[in-house]
């Protein structure tokens, strides 16, 4: 399967675009001041990575949809190592997740694993 840039989610606090790309399970950081991309987070876990969201306390969250997890990586510290499986949903694939209003609480988008695509 080909590389998807699958989406583009704003971090509110430092402007810079985080790029989700399914098929390379990657994350890369696009700096609208020095207008260059790089890789932020390469496979790591990211199994089958469908979404990337920022919380109110600038948290970043991962949606993997294979593994049925949203991984959370602490403010300032988006590494495979500072790295947190925030949830795991078994026998459903989860594909997008958003926030309410305040930014505080997930709501996730999910469907059953027998489910193609």
């Amino acid at each position: 399967t080909g590389t998807v840039l699958l989406k583009i989610t704003t971090n509110p606090t430092n402007g810079k675009l985080y790029l989700a790309y399914k098929g390379e399970d990657k994350i890369s950081v696009w700096d609208p001041n020095t207008k260059q991309v790089s890789d932020l987070l390469t496979r790591n876990g990211l199994d089958n990575l469908m979404d990337v969201k920022f919380d109110q306390y600038n948290n970043m969250y991962a949606v993997c949809r294979n593994s049925g997890t949203i991984q959370k990586y602490p403010s300032g510290n988006y590494n495979s190592s500072s790295r947190l499986e925030f949830v795991k949903i078994t026998g459903r694939q989860i594909q997008a997740i958003a926030f309410d209003a305040a930014g505080i609480e997930i709501q996730p988008y999910i469907r059953e694993s027998s489910a193609q695509n």
